[in-house]
């Protein structure tokens, strides 16, 4: 059975935005690419999707995609920053 999942927008400024964008290693799985497009975080999966991402509110810098409600979320800074997508935690690499 799915459930709805209600979320509130909210806005990240566009240096937040443009400093998540690079491409990240999870461990023993995919390396994905984040990239800022027409003032959005968009997740490329290898697979050739593309999810754009809004911001929430929630933990400082989280994010979903409002058509699948996969959720991300970063932490970190810099070369450090890390990504938490499905419950996995990759890398910037």
């Amino acid at each position: 059975m799915f459930r709805s999942t209600r979320v509130e927008r909210t806005t990240q400024p566009v240096e937040v935005l443009k400093s998540l964008a690079g491409r990240y290693q999870f461990a023993d799985g995919p390396t994905i690419s984040v990239v800022y497009e027409q003032e959005a975080l968009i997740l490329l999966f290898p697979n050739g999707d593309r999810y754009a991402m809004t911001p929430i509110v929630g933990a400082p810098r989280e994010f979903i995609h409002p058509g699948t409600a996969v959720r991300v979320s970063f932490e970190g800074e810099g070369k450090d920053t890390t990504i938490r997508l499905y419950g996995e935690t990759g890398r910037r690499l």
